[in-house]
């Protein structure tokens, strides 16, 4: 049987609440949860050695008071605009892998377990040309190995990268990504390993078999360190709460997700709910009330007997 341990992506907070003492309350003491993932929206790769030092004491301290456990760090919302280790320009990915460098130190400093996120996307013009695309994947592979380097000389435990829904940011299919894996781990210095989510699957140009979340979950499971959740369609990656309304209009059920990871062969998996709230009202002030509430939705669900 899997072991599921549940916890929430704070990119909720971002704005919010933005001092690491608040997001780390809000975890605890309104969504009675003891496991996170530290968003990077915000996060800078040219913060001052003591400043970055000094905002990572106060997660940390806050983590210890709160007895929260903090599972990664990982790229947030607004980073799906930067083409990362996939951009054409040479200085562009070299500036970029500095970038994750210092989030996997950051990592690190907050007592992460691990780091990742999307890690780029290919430009039209490249993703239409074969050979070239095929380059510019190896290119990002030497990148990935580089940054598993780092993050095993910094104590981490594992890097992640995120599947996407879009085919030119790779890994975006099932055999791109279980393919994508293999060839990483070969030579890795500690495991990549994939953080999936219930959204990324091709739902308008993929097979039947790519447009379904549970076939991912049952196929990729066994490579992945975490899930993201989050109600959504058959249309995008919606990143709605688990209300009521949303999951009448949504496709996602916890039943079938915990079944899919259980048949997938993982022995242990982080459920980590990544609600994206809109930043104006009235949602804005509701946000805190529809992540308690998907939160209770998946506790529920993780208490039926049958995933005990």
């Amino acid at each position: 049987m899997t072991r599921f341990t549940l916890g929430v992506n704070t990119y909720f907070t971002s704005t919010r609440w933005p001092r690491p003492c608040e997001k780390l309350r809000l975890v605890r003491e309104e969504l009675n949860l003891n496991c996170l993932q530290y968003s990077l929206d915000g996060f800078e790769a040219g913060w001052p050695a003591a400043y970055r030092k000094r905002l990572a004491a106060e997660i940390r301290e806050a983590a210890a008071r709160y007895s929260i456990s903090i599972h990664s760090v990982f790229t947030g919302s607004g980073h799906h605009d930067n083409s990362f280790l996939y951009h054409p320009d040479r200085q562009w990915r070299q500036y970029c892998l500095r970038w994750f460098k210092a989030a996997i130190i950051f990592a690190a400093e907050i007592g992460a377990r691990g780091a990742g996120g999307f890690t780029g996307a290919l430009s039209l013009a490249e993703a239409a040309r074969p050979e070239l695309c095929r380059k510019r994947i190896e290119q990002a592979q030497q990148l990935l190995w580089e940054l598993a380097e780092k993050a095993a000389a910094c104590g981490l435990e594992f890097f992640l990268i995120e599947p996407m829904s879009v085919r030119r940011e790779p890994p975006a299919t099932v055999e791109e990504t279980l393919e994508m894996m293999e060839r990483l781990n070969e030579r890795a210095a500690l495991p990549i390993r994939l953080c999936l989510d219930v959204g990324h699957h091709l739902a308008v140009s993929g097979s039947k078999a790519e447009r379904d979340p549970y076939h991912w979950l049952r196929r990729c499971g066994r490579w992945a360190e975490a899930v993201h959740l989050h109600q959504t369609d058959s249309k995008a990656s919606r990143h709605w709460p688990f209300t009521p309304a949303f999951n009448r209009r949504g496709l996602i059920r916890a039943e079938k997700v915990l079944q899919a990871l259980i048949r997938s062969g993982v022995s242990e998996m982080t459920l980590l709910v990544e609600i994206f709230v809109p930043f104006y009202e009235p949602r804005d002030s509701q946000a805190i009330t529809e992540v308690r509430e998907s939160v209770a939705y998946w506790r529920r669900a993780l208490n039926n007997s049958q995933f005990q």
